[in-house]
Formats: C-alpha cells, structure tokens, sequence
C-alpha cells in the first residue's frame, strides 16, 4: 500500500498526510477494555468484525464528523462496531425470542 500511495503522489505532486487502514483500526481497538476478554466491561474480541464491518465503521465515521483528527475517527469507529454488535447481538436474542 505504502509503495503505491508513495507513487501517486509522485504522480500527481501531491502529499497524504492521513492514512487509516483495517490494519490500523484492529491493533488500536484491540487496547479498548470492551475487546479485552479479560476485563467485565468486555463486549467482543475485534476479530468478531469482518474487513467490510471496519470499512463501513471508517467511512461512517469520516462522513460524520467535521474535520476530525486521526484519534476522533478512531474513536468514532469503534463506538460504531460496539454499537453494530450490540445491536446484531440483540437482534439475534428477538429473533430466537429472548431477552
């Protein structure tokens, strides 16, 4: 990814400066108490979420908040996975007819 990114700005004398991948989100998370199966406020492990569950979690976030800095859409991304577990969680529950 590096060596291509680097080329297209060649390319088009142009700078990224802010780059977020998969990658990046899961070893982040991963230090939240509520993916830390060793902790009660636990919810998940990150590995629950598919690549396209974390590429959704990114673009929402990015679309949502103005101007946001590296740590914000982090934040924002795994707010919204906790959230789209929880909800699927709660779902399956109704649909087995409990909770």
């Amino acid at each position: 990814m590096w060596k291509e990114l680097q080329q297209w700005e060649e390319n088009n004398n142009a700078l990224c400066y802010g780059v977020i991948c998969t990658q990046d989100v899961r070893e982040h998370l991963s230090s939240w108490i509520q993916f830390d199966d060793t902790n009660k406020r636990y919810v998940c492990s990150v590995d629950d979420f598919t690549e396209a569950h974390i590429v959704d979690a990114m673009q929402w976030a990015y679309n949502q908040l103005e101007d946001p800095n590296y740590e914000q859409i982090l934040e924002s991304i795994g707010y919204w996975l906790i959230d789209c577990y929880t909800r699927n969680k709660q779902q399956e529950l109704d649909l087995q007819g409990g909770a």
